[in-house]
């Protein structure tokens, strides 16, 4: 995926980030909790209605150090970001075998991950920003949803474990709607 970071804004890039007045520094904040992914008000009738502010608050970090938006950074950080994934994908199959988990069969899951082709458009299309950052998310999730369903642990702990898979499950769903799925991954 390095070969996209020399990219352009193509497509709905050009939308969700260039024409976006929610990625532009001198936007309030307010707005980005108001509107939808392509900057306009929720509330309209011609929205998107597609709410992911996370994912714009990411797109308005870029704009916070290189103004105009610079697309080679937003490609980098995406190649970045699905290596991330990759890389927990390989730790979530790890914890998915007994004991000790086959090194080579879980490298292989994330490798797999990480190479197949249909992250072609999350990675390389700069929008594709929102199923990456969803993705960690679940991850992340899932991680902490293990943690709770541990046997033995004090009230504390597991307190503390449900509260990060709430605080994960809906960070998920600021970044990409799809991230509801995983209240139906979690319960199977």
């Amino acid at each position: 995926y390095l070969n996209s970071v020399p990219c352009a804004f193509v497509f709905d890039d050009k939308l969700a980030i260039v024409n976006n007045p929610d990625v532009d520094p001198s936007a309030t904040w307010s707005s980005i909790f108001s509107n939808d992914f392509w900057g306009k008000p929720v509330v309209e009738f011609d929205s998107h209605k597609s709410y992911r502010p996370l994912t714009i608050l990411s797109f308005r970090a870029h704009t916070l150090f290189a103004n105009p938006p610079d697309p080679a950074a937003f490609h980098a950080a995406n190649v970045i970001l699905h290596a991330a994934a990759s890389a927990a994908v390989t730790v979530l199959a790890a914890s998915m075998w007994p004991p000790p988990a086959p090194r080579q069969q879980t490298l292989l899951a994330g490798l797999l991950f990480a190479v197949h082709p249909v992250h072609v458009e999350a990675v390389t299309g700069i929008v594709g920003r929102a199923e990456l950052l969803c993705a960690l998310c679940c991850f992340a999730t899932a991680a902490a949803y293990e943690r709770l369903a541990a046997l033995g642990q004090p009230p504390f702990a597991r307190l503390a474990w449900a509260a990060c898979v709430f605080v994960g499950f809906f960070m998920a769903v600021l970044c990409k709607e799809t991230g509801v799925t995983l209240l139906g991954v979690l319960g199977a």
